[in-house]
């Protein structure tokens, strides 16, 4: 019986992603700095990071399991196959970085006027480790990998649209946020990006036949694949340069005597250039295979091996095998955002949405209360996105220079384990001197 090498890949590569971005540890937004803090500091410094991975077709028990001890239980790849479709999405981000910020002519003294309270020019410099893995696979993919092509006897598994998209760099960025006498804030960010590994792949129509004796098996293959070079990895490669931008304004808004923000930003819009050495695969073609009649196993010799070799298969399926530079480009977010204050209360309304990334538009509601000065507990739920429907929480300290915060987007992933495919988490501190 032949067995499905790539799906396995695929699908391993899944869930070492999964454990991997664990150790990460909120992503970078321009509000994430403060403007003018009231209590006279120049300067902030701090780290900041956070890991998720969410799907609304996977979910956590079955990647607990294969953590565990590498295997899958026949009830839980059931309890994940029955429930797939033609097409199904995941994905995964990890980041963590530190950064140094200073406000510029920024005054909240007794004797500042009104202007100068209001308007500030603040700058910041950020050095960040970022991972990104977004995925898109019909139900034969998945099947073919956990049960073999058995499952398949006398049928065909259609693995047509399966995409993949694995980026991991690094970046530096310098930004700049101003905030005039009219309360209006925006800034602009630019970054320049040393490309680590990427691995892309756009399968349009992929089709394996097994006959019903699994003597025969049959490939029709139409897609193209490229990766960085194999033989460079960790931190310190370098396989490719790339630059992008990030955009912010907001503007708040006095709401029934309470204080409002409005904000929209595009964050992460750019591109890496990766080298020479990436190699790139390109085919449009059919395989069949049947065997190798072998008369007598005494008579083997190097050309009866070498056409069974992985080698000789893969020379076969390949149209076109080149080393070559190419482009690609970063998963940009576009979000919007409505923050309330209400006395004790905080409330906020969010949307985003990732381009070309597999991922559906995001909304967030939050809603936080603070217990005292220092204080504050918020509740967080959110639909769409890599998943479905998400609940977390989040908690904040708040010293006389020092912030603290931690939180999740998806403790119904670990309560729930068969119903959500959702894991995240994020920290930060910062401190103000």
């Amino acid at each position: 019986m032949v067995d499905a090498a790539f799906p396995r890949i695929f699908i391993f590569l899944i869930i070492f992603f999964h454990f991997k971005i664990l150790l990460a540890q909120t992503e970078f937004s321009f509000p994430f700095f403060s403007f003018c803090p009231k209590n006279g500091a120049d300067f902030s410094a701090g780290i900041s990071g956070d890991a998720s991975l969410n799907s609304p077709d996977l979910k956590n028990n079955f990647f607990y399991q294969f953590n565990k001890n590498g295997k899958i239980t026949e009830e839980g790849k059931n309890l994940i196959s029955d429930k797939l479709s033609t097409s199904n999405r995941i994905g995964a981000d990890g980041n963590y970085g530190l950064f140094f910020s200073q406000k510029l002519n920024c005054r909240n003294d007794s004797v500042a006027t009104e202007s100068e309270i209001n308007s500030s020019w603040n700058y910041f410099i950020r050095i960040a480790d970022r991972t990104h893995f977004d995925a898109r696979f019909p139900k034969d993919l998945f099947d073919l990998a956990f049960y073999g092509n058995q499952k398949f006897k006398g049928d065909t598994a259609f693995l047509d649209n399966t995409s993949l998209n694995y980026l991991r760099y690094q970046q530096l960025q310098l930004g700049i946020i101003h905030s005039n006498e009219k309360k209006l804030s925006y800034g602009i960010s630019f970054s320049l990006l040393k490309g680590e590994e990427n691995y892309l792949a756009q399968l349009n129509r992929v089709r394996f036949f097994t006959d019903e004796n699994g003597e025969k098996i049959a490939l029709d293959f139409r897609g193209e694949g490229r990766y960085t070079n194999p033989s460079n990895k960790g931190f310190g490669a370098i396989n490719g340069w790339g630059f992008s931008t990030s955009l912010f304004a907001g503007y708040p808004i006095k709401l029934i005597e309470h204080n409002t923000l409005v904000s929209v930003e595009m964050n992460d819009f750019g591109f890496i250039r990766w080298d020479n050495k990436s190699n790139f695969y390109k085919a449009d073609t059919t395989l069949q295979f049947s065997g190798i009649n072998i008369s007598d196993i005494f008579l083997l010799n190097d050309s009866v091996l070498k056409s069974i070799s992985p080698d000789s298969l893969t020379e076969n399926i390949n149209s076109l095998k080149t080393n070559s530079k190419y482009l690609s480009y970063l998963p940009a977010v576009l979000k919007g955002s409505w923050l309330v204050d209400w006395n004790k209360f905080s409330f906020g309304l969010g949307l985003a949405y990732r381009i070309k990334a597999n991922y559906h538009p995001y909304f967030l509601l939050k809603s936080g209360y603070k217990i005292s000065k220092i204080v504050s507990l918020s509740t967080l739920f959110s639909e769409g996105g890599y998943g479905k429907f998400g609940f977390g929480v989040e908690a904040a300290l708040k010293l006389k220079k020092l912030s603290l915060a931690a939180g999740s987007n998806n403790l119904e992933g670990l309560v729930f384990k068969n119903i959500s495919g959702g894991t995240s988490g994020y920290l930060s501190a910062i401190i103000n001197f």
